[in-house]
C-alpha cells in the first residue's frame, strides 16, 4: 500500500460507517418528519423526544458493529477496552431512556439540550469508532 492509497482507504471506511449510521437513524428520522408534517411544525422535527430513541439505537448498534468489525480483523482484542466501550454505551442508553421519560412528562429546555447533546455525541462516537473498526478491517484484508 502506498501513501497515496491511505486517504482513499480512510474515506471508504468513513463512508461505510456513514452508510451504517443512516441505515440506523432513517426509520426514526422518517417518523419524526412525518409527525412534524402532520403537526405543521418544523420545530417538532428537531425537538422530538424520538431522537432519544435514535440515540439508543445508534449507541447499541455502534457497540455491536464496532466489536464485530474488530473481531473480524483477527487481532487480539483488549477485554478491558471492550468492557469500557460497553459501559459507555450502557450509560448513554440509560441517559437517553431517562431523557425520553422526562420529555414525555415535562419537556424543558434542559431536557431538549441534553437530548440533542447526547444524540450529537453518540453520532460522532459512532462514526469514529465504527469508521476506525472498518478501517482496521480493510487493512487486515490487504
Amino acid at each position: 500500500m502506498t501513501r497515496s492509497d491511505r486517504p482513499n482507504e480512510v474515506t471508504r471506511a468513513f463512508l461505510a460507517a456513514c452508510y451504517d449510521y443512516f441505515l440506523i437513524i432513517t426509520p426514526v428520522a422518517l417518523y419524526v418528519a412525518l409527525e412534524a408534517i402532520r403537526a405543521e411544525e418544523l420545530a417538532r422535527f428537531f425537538l422530538s423526544p424520538e431522537w432519544s430513541i435514535a440515540t439508543i439505537f445508534v449507541s447499541f448498534q455502534g457497540r455491536v458493529i464496532y466489536r464485530t468489525e474488530l473481531e473480524r480483523t483477527g487481532r487480539p482484542l483488549s477485554g478491558l477496552w471492550l468492557n469500557f466501550v460497553d459501559l459507555a454505551s450502557l450509560v448513554v442508553i440509560i441517559a437517553a431512556s431517562i431523557n425520553t421519560y422526562m420529555a414525555l412528562t415535562r419537556d424543558s429546555r434542559d431536557v431538549v439540550f441534553l437530548r440533542i447533546s447526547l444524540f450529537i455525541l453518540t453520532s460522532a462516537s459512532f462514526l469514529i469508532f465504527v469508521g476506525g473498526a472498518k478501517l482496521a478491517l480493510s487493512r487486515k484484508v490487504k
